[in-house]
This record gives C-alpha cells, structure tokens and sequence, in this order.
C-alpha cells in the first residue's frame, strides 16, 4: 500500500483494465540525509503514451543514482556497502546508461524519465511487455560512515498497451 511519507497516491495515471498496479513496497531506511528516499512515479502506465516518470526524494544532496528495474518483487537484500535494502526479483536490469544516470542537486531529488520502449530486462535492451508489472527502486551514492550507497522504496507499475 501507499504507507510511505510522501508517496503520493494517483500521481500516475492508470489506463482501465483488471491489472492496473501502482504501488509503493520495500520500506526504506533512513541515509546520511537524515530521511528516507522515497520513489514515486508521473506520468501513465501506457507503453504506447511512452510518458512514465520516476522520481526519489530524500536522496543525500549533490550525489550520483541510478533506476534499477526488475520484473518481480523479492525479499529484501542489504547489498554490501549499501544502507538499505534491495527488493527486486526476476529479471533485473539498471538504468545506467549515460543518458540515464541522474544527480540529486542541493535538494536530494532527482527523476528520469522512462523509455518503456528501450529497458534493460531479460538480458538486453528491449520494450516492456503490455500486462506485466515492473518494479523500481532508486539507487544513489550515499556517504554515511562504512556506507557507500543507498536505496529507496520501490514503485510498481503495470504496464498497459
């Protein structure tokens, strides 16, 4: 469910159809920021529109990140180094590429937007499948003492034709 502080609930637009999801899992901890990073998403779930945008706040200032992308939730993993937990399963992917790589600035936010036609999943670059459901977590620098990166929660969305 939307339980985190500043998920913000129907800020992507669902196209009607029995597996609309978009939700947020995977409680994040606090980083060198002091709060939470939490993950959201604008825009639609539609691959045709093409128009989805994912967004983390709370991120520690003037730091590096990445989306990472997975077609399954998982149980939460601590990567070594990392203040928070890895919860993406099946097939996963990072958004990495130069264009892709995202800066928080001095307000610990940054966004990207999603190329549903051009994703790192099952091994390559391809387009999201209509029906299934993909599932995101930000990925940053983080400087807390033996600490070298964090996580935020995750968004899930389904995607639609």
């Amino acid at each position: 469910g939307d339980s985190f502080d500043s998920f913000a609930p129907g800020r992507v637009t669902l196209l009607p159809g029995p597996t609309d999801v978009r939700y947020s899992f995977c409680e994040p901890t606090t980083n060198s920021s002091g709060v939470r990073a939490l993950a959201g998403a604008t825009g639609t779930n539609s691959l045709a529109a093409n128009d989805l945008v994912l967004e983390a706040e709370g991120v520690p200032p003037n730091q590096f990140g990445i989306f990472a992308v997975g077609t399954a939730p998982a149980d939460p993993v601590t990567p070594p180094a990392s203040s928070c937990a890895l919860c993406l399963g099946g097939s996963l992917g990072r958004l990495n590429r130069f264009q892709e790589i995202v800066a928080s600035g001095a307000a610990g936010r940054f966004e990207l937007d999603v190329d549903l036609t051009d994703l790192p999943l099952r091994g390559a670059y391809q387009p999201a499948t209509p029906g299934e459901t993909l599932y995101f977590q930000a990925w940053f620098r983080d400087s807390s003492p033996g600490v070298s990166s964090g996580l935020s929660n995750g968004v899930a969305v389904a995607v639609r034709p």
